[in-house]
């Protein structure tokens, strides 16, 4: 059985699996409620969001406004789903994901494959 294309990874892309690892494991710290409150969560979380963005845009071949908003909404989701909010509603993470999931999808489509 020939694996080496099962875990072959261009070079390229090590910054974004980096990236990706880091928003995981804030993930799973959000998800366990291990690290609730904790500053490393939303480093975790916002820092791995916009290395992802910054090195996902490196890869589009044209901007345009869209890109920019599914890139700012991925970071505001993040930014929603690491750090608790006391407004009267406990919507925050929820929503967060939402918009980093939109913002996703946003860049996913202008991608250069």
């Amino acid at each position: 059985m020939d694996t080496d294309g099962l875990f072959a990874v261009d070079p390229d892309d090590l910054p974004l699996l980096a990236a990706a690892g880091a928003i995981a494991i804030g993930s799973i710290l959000v998800i366990t409620d291990t690290g609730s409150g904790h500053p490393l969560v939303a480093m975790l979380l916002v820092g791995g969001t916009v290395g992802f963005v910054g090195f996902t845009l490196q890869r589009v071949p044209e901007y345009n406004g869209r890109i920019a908003v599914a890139a700012v909404t991925m970071v505001l989701g993040s930014a929603l789903v690491a750090v608790e909010l006391d407004v009267g509603f406990d919507f925050d993470g929820p929503l967060g994901a939402a918009l980093f999931l939109f913002g996703a999808v946003g860049l996913a489509k202008y991608l250069d494959e």
